[in-house]
């Protein structure tokens, strides 16, 4: 179910109507029943696939508990299961997406599931032997399909514990869902417009359409992706359920180590704790540390997708990140120097994404050849003609990125205005996002646009 979508503007007020009415003990069978719901929408596959892996996790975690208090740590039947477990969880995803089908949300509960299998496996952690509990930790509905991918000891503990009602909270939640629907129609989907018209000739392009095209998809997913969390957050938010944030304004980012500790905070931290720091991280020689850092980088291009343009955008930041790291034991950065390397970050991430959005390499290739070799071709009237932007774009689109940009300096607590100048700014701020999102989200429905998020095909 898509967060835009008629349905889940239906679907979520009920929920949220029922979960407050309800005794705090019952509510995870609301939330379970509501999330399968939500997320198999008519697909059976998809909801057999999660409850396999569920079960799968589930059933080694308490196996290895069990071991565990029987014959004590280090047995060998406890590592059999844990691999059983990363056989089984891993081997979904990986036919899965060789195979080209499309299951929703796959990548974010297997890397949330094998967390869990890990930290029961190293002992961090008891394991849950409330099989519904877990289930509904694995599939909560807001964070289930785009992440943020969450710990066992932060979302499992608040789903046992029973929430009780808190204005703040709820008002908080509204605002965090206001932002993420103006982020995601109002300026995700409008910047899509002009990415896939030159996408979709990438040959055809021009050097500045090509640029121009790169620099709307680095905004466009950023909207797309931050704005789902914001909806995912807001959401949990209102049942008094606090989601971890994903993003803190990774373009604004001094280098690409910064960039990185900004942008999908939940999977850079999945790997650094699950695969960096297990192969050594930082503690061993610096060969094997390049290795790591390499190593890190690639499987964060292949969680997106197995194909080489994934690969490759993932090698391209590994790379960047070893020159950054090695560079700067030599010569340490200096504090100051803010404009400077923040221009280069964003630079060097907006080229990345050339390999990110293109189908394969080939294309990838064709954009950079547009950029290196055919920049003047088109000029600047003839660019735009290209791109579909038409005069009235002109006005809309710093309108709509202005706003933006506005909105992501305020806090997540907007809502709780102390003064009158505030609350008067947070009301007409607020009321101009509503009439925006709602004349976007009528216009992608007259004209048929899909608006699905871009990281719910992994």
């Amino acid at each position: 179910m898509n967060f835009t979508s008629l349905e889940f503007i239906t679907f979520f007020p009920a929920i949220l109507i029922l979960y407050w009415i309800m005794p705090g003990h019952r509510r995870w069978i609301l939330l379970l029943a509501a999330s399968y719901l939500f997320y198999m929408d008519g697909s059976f596959r998809s909801g057999a696939l999660l409850l396999f892996t569920t079960g799968v996790s589930y059933t080694a975690a308490l196996q290895m508990e069990r071991i565990r208090s029987e014959k004590g740590a280090g047995a060998k039947e406890i590592r059999l299961w844990m691999l059983l477990a990363l056989v089984c969880c891993l081997g979904c995803l990986v036919i899965w997406k060789r195979k080209g089908f499309l299951v929703v949300g796959i990548s974010f509960y297997t890397f949330q599931t094998l967390a869990y299998v890990l930290d029961v496996y190293r002992g961090q952690i008891r394991c849950e032997r409330h099989f519904g509990y877990y289930a509904l930790f694995v599939s909560f509905f807001p964070q289930l399909v785009a992440g943020p991918i969450e710990r066992t000891e932060s979302l499992l503990l608040q789903l046992k514990k029973v929430q009780v009602w808190n204005r703040n909270d709820f008002t908080d939640g509204g605002w965090l869902l206001l932002k993420g629907f103006y982020k995601k129609l109002v300026a995700a989907d409008y910047l899509a417009v002009f990415v896939d018209v030159v996408y979709a000739s990438p040959g055809e392009a021009g050097g500045l359409g090509a640029v121009l095209g790169t620099l709307c998809f680095a905004g466009q997913i950023y909207c797309d992706f931050s704005g789902y969390t914001d909806i995912a957050r807001g959401t949990a938010r209102m049942m008094g359920i606090r989601l971890t944030e994903n993003f803190k304004n990774p373009y604004g980012a001094e280098n690409i180590r910064e960039f990185w500790q900004r942008w999908h905070i939940s999977l850079t931290k999945w790997f650094t704790d699950y695969v960096y720091i297990p192969l050594g991280g930082s503690r061993c020689g610096t060969l094997i540390r390049c290795r790591n850092i390499m190593g890190v980088f690639l499987l964060s291009g292949l969680w997106h997708g197995l194909s080489w343009n994934y690969a490759a955008w993932g090698l391209l930041h590994g790379v960047c990140f070893l020159a950054y790291t090695l560079w700067n034991e030599v010569c340490p950065s200096k504090s100051g120097r803010h404009l400077p390397g923040r221009f280069v970050t964003f630079g060097f991430v907006c080229f990345a994404w050339i390999f990110f959005r293109a189908e394969n390499l080939r294309e990838a290739g064709q954009v950079l050849g547009q950029i290196l070799f055919h920049f003047a071709d088109l000029g600047i009237l003839e660019t735009l003609q290209s791109m579909q932007i038409q005069r009235i774009d002109l006005l809309i689109l710093p309108l709509a990125l202005g706003c933006l940009l506005l909105v992501e300096q305020m806090p997540d607590t907007i809502c709780r205005a102390r003064t009158l100048k505030e609350t008067a700014k947070v009301s007409f701020l607020g009321f101009y996002m509503v009439n925006a999102i709602a004349i976007s989200w009528l216009v992608g429905a007259a004209a048929d646009r899909g608006n699905s998020f871009i990281y719910f095909r992994f």
